[in-house]
């Protein structure tokens, strides 16, 4: 398989390296290495919420895609988490639902930045930063944090 030439503006996934690193340094050493790398929970999800996650999946519509923005119940919540916790008053035309940061981070660029654009990355910084800049061609710009 042959992958676009967009691939070789940036460097291997941080934590896939490191990745490797541990494994290779648990091999040496016969001994485990703890990793303090993106964190998967080691604790299942409290009954509670699986059953009523397992209550959505079985709804009537649940297959259905779910539409643009947020539902209205999911939007106050919002509103009124940004109200309590910051003191931040938001319209509802200001959420923007994800998947996920990688997603919003990899949109946000697409929509602000073209090729040969510089962009401010923090450093230390979260990889995705730069990782979507390359991807575009624009140019991380990075600043000590």
């Amino acid at each position: 398989m042959k992958f676009s030439k967009r691939l070789d503006n940036f460097p291997e996934y941080i934590f896939v390296s490191l990745q490797r690193a541990k494994k290779t340094i648990e091999e040496q050493s016969n001994r485990p290495v703890l990793d303090l790398g993106p964190g998967s929970p080691d604790v299942l999800p409290s009954r509670k919420y699986l059953d009523k996650l397992k209550g959505f999946l079985e709804e009537d519509q649940a297959h259905m895609y779910p539409g643009y923005g947020a539902i209205p119940e999911f939007q106050e919540g919002l509103i009124q988490w940004y109200r309590e916790r910051f003191g931040v008053k938001l319209e509802s035309d200001e959420l923007y639902p994800l998947l996920g940061a990688k997603e919003g981070i990899s949109h946000l660029s697409l929509a602000l930045l073209d090729a040969d654009d510089e962009v401010l990355i923090p450093n230390p910084g979260y990889p995705a930063y730069a990782g979507a800049a390359l991807m575009i061609g624009a140019k991380p710009i990075p600043y000590n944090l």
